[in-house]
């Protein structure tokens, strides 16, 4: 469980400092942004499949 939430959080990190280096966005934000982007789209989901 460790190494999912370790790759998750790779993930986020990576995503979020791409996003931050193309919208010139600052890095913290972008990858919080990134996190809570996905985190409602998932939960959207979830609750859409019930």
């Amino acid at each position: 469980m460790m190494l999912v939430a370790s790759a998750i959080a790779a993930f986020f990190s990576v995503t979020g400092l791409l996003a931050a280096y193309y919208f010139d966005i600052t890095s913290g934000a972008a990858i919080i942004l990134t996190a809570a982007a996905f985190f409602f789209a998932f939960l959207g989901w979830k609750r859409v499949r019930g």
